[in-house]
């Protein structure tokens, strides 16, 4: 029981993250201060992305958690990969999300860059 509240929880929790990385260039456009928050949480991600070299750390916490609760249920993707597939029927490339996300970085750090020169 608390294997599987601890799974939904991390899913929740790594929905939400996806959430704000994939949607915060829309908030960015609407709140520039934001940018910069948003710059450094993409930063880190790719670090991890690069210091792990392997799934997220969330994704082997919730695989971890379905292995003692429903091993039936553990998958071996990206959590992206496996949810929009499994609830979307959407496959989305090997390398998408790593290369979507350093486009962001990049698009987000610009876009920081640009408004921190307006503001002077």
């Amino acid at each position: 029981m608390i294997y599987r509240f601890a799974a939904r929880a991390t899913f929740l929790f790594h929905c939400a993250i996806s959430f704000w990385v994939f949607g915060g260039v829309f908030a960015e456009m609407l709140y520039p201060r934001y940018v910069l928050i948003h710059v450094i949480f993409l930063g880190a991600i790719i670090f991890f992305q690069w210091m792990f070299k392997g799934p997220c750390p969330l994704t082997l916490f919730e695989r971890a958690m379905l292995a003692k609760c429903a091993p039936e249920e553990v998958y071996e993707d990206a959590f992206l990969r496996h949810y929009v597939k499994k609830y979307f029927g959407v496959m989305i490339p090997p390398g998408r999300i790593a290369g979507t996300t350093v486009a962001l970085f990049i698009g987000s750090a610009l876009l920081w860059g640009v408004e921190s020169y307006v503001r002077k």
